[in-house]
């Protein structure tokens, strides 16, 4: 089969490219006329846009006439709004006013009844120191006072001691403890009035009445029996090798309820009361201090 010459075999694509491009060319002549139509209706309505905006401008609000008595109830209130918030700041300042003054006075009353509180308590101490004072000055004072020991062979050995009330009032309710027995000297006392330790109880005895010594024998005891001078034991004494050892506890009540002790230590030698050699006896004389009854 024969082939077609060249010329032939392009004329219709060449033809083809042509109503290609000349629908091309048209095409764009389309969107400039639609370009154009939209650019004149966005001038024309922009146009009016100003017209309309200068005919508002230049036409004056037309007034809008109100009832007569709501004019003159606005006129009114207008009138005396200057009135009234002068009002409201003068109750305000009141207001603020009242409300610090009633915080001086609460500062104030704080204040005055700290003050008041710290001279009651003050008074209130100053009492106690008065009271204090008058019942050391008033109460009973019960005080140990020794006596000369007798000495006789063949017979008990005998503690002569004298309680006396050196107080302004009368003590009551006296109740007490007390031993009597030998010691070597140097050796402590037992100071135990427990089971086992032989002493004396007394009390509770009535009154001791101020000023009014009352002398009370005290016989030694070793082992629940009396201590019988023998001329050996006498010859030690009178040497100071052996002591005579007395020790106690008396407990009282003054007048005004309170409770009172006392406690006390000796050793004789040498046929007189002394200071005692014992450490142990010499610290264990004591008395109390003021003490209220609970």
């Amino acid at each position: 089969m024969a082939s077609l010459p060249p010329s032939q075999s392009g004329l219709p694509l060449l033809l083809g490219r042509i109503a290609m491009f000349d629908s091309f060319i048209r095409l764009l002549r389309d969107i400039h006329t639609s370009n154009q139509n939209l650019a004149d209706a966005i001038r024309t309505h922009t146009k009016a846009y100003e017209h309309a905006q200068e005919a508002h401008q230049e036409a004056p609000p037309s007034p809008i006439n109100l009832p007569t008595a709501i004019t003159a109830y606005y006129e009114s209130e207008q009138n005396e709004r200057p009135s009234k918030n002068r009002w409201e700041v003068i109750g305000r300042i009141i207001a603020l006013i009242t409300v610090i003054a009633a915080l001086a006075v609460a500062i104030f009353t704080y204040r005055t009844l700290r003050q008041v509180t710290k001279q009651v308590n003050l008074a209130q101490g100053q009492l106690r120191v008065m009271q204090r004072q008058l019942r050391m000055d008033q109460r009973a004072w019960i005080i140990v006072k020794y006596q000369t020991i007798q000495l006789i062979d063949g017979r008990p050995i005998t503690v002569p001691l004298a309680m006396e009330n050196i107080g302004n009032t009368v003590a009551k309710n006296v109740s007490g403890k007390v031993a009597v027995y030998l010691t070597k000297a140097g050796e402590d006392p037992e100071l135990d009035y427990g089971p086992g330790n032989t002493h004396y109880e007394f009390g509770p005895t009535g009154l001791f009445i101020p000023n009014t010594p009352d002398v009370m024998n005290w016989i030694a005891i070793r082992d629940g029996k009396q201590i019988i001078l023998t001329a050996a034991a006498h010859r030690a004494i009178i040497e100071g090798n052996t002591l005579i050892t007395v020790h106690g506890k008396i407990d009282y009540r003054d007048i005004f309820g309170d409770s009172h002790w006392l406690t006390f230590c000796r050793q004789t030698g040498g046929g007189t009361m002394r200071p005692s050699s014992s450490n142990k006896c010499a610290s264990y004389n004591n008395t109390d201090e003021q003490e209220e009854s609970k």
